[in-house]
């Protein structure tokens, strides 16, 4: 009991007595809401009717009206999305045209197409091992289905898989293909499957209503498909009602399950926010939604003062989920200008900034580099690429020094080196072990590549294994992380540090760290890209205050290769290949050795690569130059 108290004046002193109040009672709104409406769930009484939702806010307009109000209401995400689509008129009917088959291919699984379809399986697991268990109850409350992760290589279920299908992300290329062709068979295919996922997932029950943030995205999707088909003569109002009572659950639930967890605030949160945010500004017509709309505006405000920095960056440490929240905070200004709230111009400065990011993150002709966990996610599907173009060119020196990245980027090259950069006040959940790893490409072809993440629960051997220090392009202590694991899979305990900058010439970045400072060590590199001699220099350093602690110790260097390079061995000296085109040398004091590796470009696939490892004695101190040589007469 003592020990109770004590834990909880900590939690009050570290918090402050209001932001602590504020989660006692989001708590205890949490324990109230799920004692009553786990009951009325098992009897599939917890769904709202609309006469329940007019007595609720006293609504005195019919359901005709009401749905006739917002019928009239014009979406400028709609807009955008019907002249984004014009643009991939013919992939976007090629696509529409299998989801009306219900063939789908979502996080690794195979194509396919499925008579009933699968709201509750893990289908990629069943697609390669049929006697696995690869179902999710579709009956049991919510709060009592429990994520359990795998423990080996073999993969277990996923449940990202039913949560990303209940996402409903496809309804919005139904619609545009519908509102391209006025075909009805798209409407029709939107009906059945909403009318089939409604019926498989009622109300509070099955893995569709786990994680707030998925039912926020699939609220966000639900409301832009309902412009999209809104118009279509063929629906009919019994639909649209049930279809309407859907979304006032999807509000009522994330008013009741938002995602913060002593105070600290992810992209789940933000997900619920904007879910949200569509939600109240679909039923802003009813008296007592346009406060909850308003609140809505200045929590997403808020969140976007405490998620991202001023540089412009996420502070989850990932450029995938960068791009994540970048078109989380895209949807709020578009939900903010239809209904003519304002967005102070602080916020659409960093908006810029935000975007900036990814393009200093993107080479030319290339693919966004990956740092941190990619779970490939989206908010709606396609779309917006135009918010991702990498049209603008930068040149020269990039340095995100909160995020922990410096850039040298050119018309042909693409250098990254990551910086250990961390405040107590940032998740640490999609962090990788990674400082002082590199990425390089030229003319966007991908040399040394960041190994991606693959999947998170099915397997804490592969999850760990994509994190770790040795698939990184970096130096590391032999079979020690800098940052150790634990059974956590979604944590890493970063000391904190402020990433302090050097100043050099045109094309050098440097770094150094100390997380190995537990054997007293400290490592260091600095690049260079010397264009006149089309040579990018590596020089990395070391120095340790404890020789005691390094006796009989190794420091090991690994490079992870782009799947498309191909590595042979030159006497002392290591050839890449690109296709047939012979692109670089690599030669060091350190000798070298091709190994077999793993490469995962999105959430659920791993591909064969190559690395490139080497390693050496540790001594009290010391250097070593790699370097990067162009074989032919022009860069590469």
């Amino acid at each position: 009991m003592q020990a109770s108290i004590i834990h909880y004046v900590k939690k009050i002193h570290q918090y402050g007595l209001l932001t602590s109040t504020r989660i006692v009672k989001d708590r205890i709104t949490k324990k109230l809401f799920d004692r009553y409406w786990r009951t009325r769930a098992r009897y599939k009484k917890a769904s709202h009717s609309w006469a329940a939702i007019q007595k609720k806010y006293a609504v005195s307009v019919s359901f005709q009206e009401f749905l006739s109000q917002v019928k009239e209401k014009e979406s400028h995400f709609i807009k955008q999305a019907i002249a984004e689509g014009h643009k991939q008129h013919e992939s976007i009917i090629s696509q529409a045209d299998l989801y009306t088959q219900q063939c789908f291919a979502l996080l690794g699984a195979r194509p396919a197409c499925y008579l009933k379809m699968p709201w509750h399986h893990d289908f990629r697991l069943s697609q390669q091992d049929n006697a696995a268990d690869y179902h999710y109850d579709g009956q049991a409350y919510y709060k009592d289905i429990h994520i359990r992760a795998g423990s080996n290589e073999q993969l277990s279920k996923d449940i990202k898989i039913p949560w990303e299908l209940s996402r409903l992300q496809h309804f919005f290329t139904l619609g545009q293909a519908y509102l391209m062709t006025n075909d009805n068979s798209y409407a029709d295919a939107f009906v059945r499957q909403y009318t089939d996922w409604h019926t498989q997932n009622p109300f509070l029950l099955g893995p569709a209503w786990m994680c707030p943030m998925d039912v926020g995205l699939r609220a966000v999707n639900l409301v832009i498909a309902f412009h999209l088909f809104k118009k279509c003569s063929t629906i009919s109002n019994d639909f649209w009602q049930t279809y309407v009572c859907t979304l006032y659950d999807h509000l009522f639930y994330l008013e009741h399950n938002w995602e913060v967890y002593d105070y600290k605030t992810s992209n789940h949160y933000l997900s619920d926010l904007i879910g949200y945010y569509y939600l109240c500004s679909f039923f802003s017509t009813i008296t007592g939604i346009q406060e909850k709309l308003i609140w809505c505006h200045q929590e997403l405000l808020r969140e976007w003062d405490k998620q991202i920095f001023d540089e412009g960056t996420d502070y989850e440490g990932s450029t995938c989920y960068h791009r994540l929240i970048t078109e989380l905070f895209h949807h709020m200004l578009l939900v903010s200008t239809d209904e003519h709230l304002t967005v102070p111009s602080k916020y659409l400065a960093q908006c810029n900034r935000m975007i900036e990011f990814i393009q200093w993150c993107t080479p030319e002709k290339g693919a966004l580099i990956q740092i941190g966990d990619n779970d490939s996610g989206t908010i709606v599907q396609g779309l917006p690429s135009y918010l991702f173009s990498n049209n603008a060119m930068f040149e020269n020196i990039k340095q995100y020094k909160q995020f922990g990245l410096s850039i040298i980027k050119s018309k042909e090259w693409h250098i990254s080196l990551r910086h250990h950069a961390y405040q107590a006040k940032q998740p640490s959940g999609h962090f990788h072990n990674d400082a002082g790893s590199i990425t390089v490409s030229y003319q966007g072809i991908p040399i040394f590549v960041d190994p991606g993440s693959y999947i998170y629960t099915p397997s804490a051997f592969w999850r760990n294994h994509f994190r770790s220090v040795h698939v990184h392009n970096t130096m590391y202590l032999e079979n020690e992380e800098p940052v150790p694991f634990d059974e956590r899979l979604f944590a890493l305990m970063l000391p904190e540090r402020e990433y302090t900058s050097i100043n050099h010439d045109k094309n050098i970045v440097s770094t150094s760290h100390d997380l190995y400072q537990r054997f007293g060590l400290q490592l260091n590199r600095k690049i260079e890209l010397d264009e006149l001699n089309q040579q990018i220099v590596m020089n990395d350093s070391w120095s340790c205050a404890d020789q005691k602690k390094i006796e009989n110790r190794y420091l090991c260097w690994n490079f992870t290769l782009g799947h498309q390079i191909k590595a042979f061995k030159n006497g002392s000296n290591i050839v890449l290949y690109y296709d047939t085109r012979k692109l670089v040398s690599i030669s060091s004091t350190l000798e070298f050795e091709i190994v077999p590796g793993w490469l995962s470009l999105d959430y659920g696939k791993k591909i064969a690569t190559k690395r490139l490892q080497a390693k050496c004695s540790l001594s009290t101190s010391g250097e070593v130059t790699i370097t990067v040589k162009d074989l032919q007469l022009t860069l590469f």
